[in-house]
């Protein structure tokens, strides 16, 4: 009906433009394309940078690549613009699956050495078959919609009071703007883009956020530990790698070991850097059976079942005095000799943090515990603690912190009183008692 105009919705409902605003809005609409078309473009020489630095830093020394410096400059500025682990441009999510695939046909393998207790095994299997398998790893940025195993996010999704009564502690802790927002609700967030998040005025916060930072809450409280005052940190079991992300996010910037097995390990790195934190590999360091101390602050993934030489040269420059080990669950979920393995690190470490239910998979890890404490003289050397978790019914903390390092303190507003000490782990310590903290 209209020849030499078009019908345009306006601010004031239904109008008549001309033709010569017609081609105005032509001249807007072409313009609008030609931005997301140079945007697109940006995006994806972007993202090539990003995959061929990360191919050559694998390539070359991972670590310690000479490149390794400009790679994570670049992570670093991409995670700024697409906002860590939130939803990641295909181009990326290619990359970092072909990433995966390629590492795991080198790492995965050898399943029998593995040394399994019976929950992880099927765990284990169904990560290492989708690891190997190309069109599963184009997949990987959907493993939490699609249920694939371990639940890495689901189990704290499915514990109790960590959005509840963990979070107000959280939010009302004197130091919560200073110390521990920047972790927190004003956080990027790490992981899977579909897990669950909680918008509050205070921020956006994910439930396995809240729980990691109520473990280190409970080592700043208990132990007067500032993980921004660490220079190395050894982490048995990393999860989904929320651990790293945390400490990151909360200054942590010197050296982390997560020890794991190999089908964890690439989760990790895959989960980190689709989150825009670097992570590398231990087996791609240049020298591998090297002793010489590693130049450089990160974090590096090393194989649980391989020997130790990169966790010597890891620790080779650590002090007692600043060297963290942790191990939530994931110690007393091991096999006895996969601990056994473990303990002579463990003891070069003037702190230490586990959490732990009684039994696992027929092991009884209380008794462990105190029996292999004992024997290593720890009873002489720490002040330790072991009491009842706040929310997560038949689990425990194990704080423990050499004497000439610091001191810990049983407080009540911690859930830590005589009611809620560990009946046998840790019996016999000394440790302090006190209403306030250190």
């Amino acid at each position: 009906m209209l020849v030499r105009g078009v019908l345009v919705l306006t601010t004031g409902g239904l109008g008549i433009c001309s033709a010569d605003d017609n081609d105005k809005v032509t001249r807007l609409q072409n313009l609008q394309v030609s931005m997301y078309e140079a945007e697109m473009d940006a995006t994806l020489r972007f993202c090539d940078t990003i995959s061929r630095l990360e191919q050559m830093v694998d390539a070359t020394g991972g670590l310690e690549a000479p490149g390794a410096e400009a790679y994570e400059q670049q992570l670093s500025d991409w995670r700024a613009h697409w906002r860590g682990g939130q939803l990641q441009p295909s181009c990326r999510i290619d990359s970092l699956g072909e990433s995966l695939y390629k590492a795991a046909g080198r790492m995965t393998s050898n399943h029998a050495a593995w040394n399994l207790t019976g929950q992880w095994a099927a765990h284990m299997r169904s990560l290492a078959d989708k690891e190997t398998r190309l069109q599963s790893c184009r997949e990987f940025a959907r493993f939490h919609e699609n249920g694939w195993l371990p639940p890495i996010w689901k189990w704290a999704e499915t514990t109790p009071g960590l959005d509840g009564a963990i979070l107000e502690e959280l939010l009302r802790d004197p130091e919560y703007q200073s110390y521990y927002a920047p972790a927190a609700g004003r956080a990027l967030a790490y992981g899977s883009p579909a897990v669950e998040t909680l918008h509050l005025p205070e921020g956006r916060f994910r439930r396995k956020r809240i729980q990691e930072l109520q473990h280190f809450r409970i080592l700043r409280r208990a132990a007067g530990i500032n993980v921004q005052q660490l220079t190395h940190i050894v982490e048995f079991g990393g999860g989904a790698g929320e651990t790293v992300a945390a400490l990151r996010d909360l200054g942590f910037s010197g050296k982390h070991l997560v020890i794991d097995l190999p089908p964890m390990l690439l989760l990790q790195r895959y989960w980190l850097r689709f989150s825009g934190l670097p992570a590398y590999l231990a087996e791609d360091l240049p020298g591998r059976w090297h002793t010489a101390p590693l130049r450089r602050n990160g974090v590096l993934l090393m194989d649980s079942t391989g020997k130790h030489h990169t966790a010597s040269r890891m620790m080779a420059d650590a002090d007692a005095a600043t060297t963290l080990f942790l191990g939530f669950w994931s110690f007393t979920e091991a096999s006895t000799s996969a601990r056994e393995r473990i303990w002579p690190l463990l003891a070069r470490c003037g702190i230490m943090m586990l959490t732990f239910g009684n039994n696992f998979d027929g092991i009884d890890n209380a008794q462990y515990l105190q029996q292999e404490l004992l024997n290593r003289g720890f009873h002489r050397t720490h002040y330790a603690l072991s009491w009842h978790l706040e929310v997560s019914v038949g689990f425990f903390y194990l704080l423990a912190v050499r004497k000439d390092v610091g001191e810990v303190s049983c407080l009540p507003s911690l859930n830590c009183k005589d009611l809620t000490r560990h009946s046998i782990v840790a019996q016999g310590f000394a440790f302090e008692e006190r209403e306030t903290e250190l």
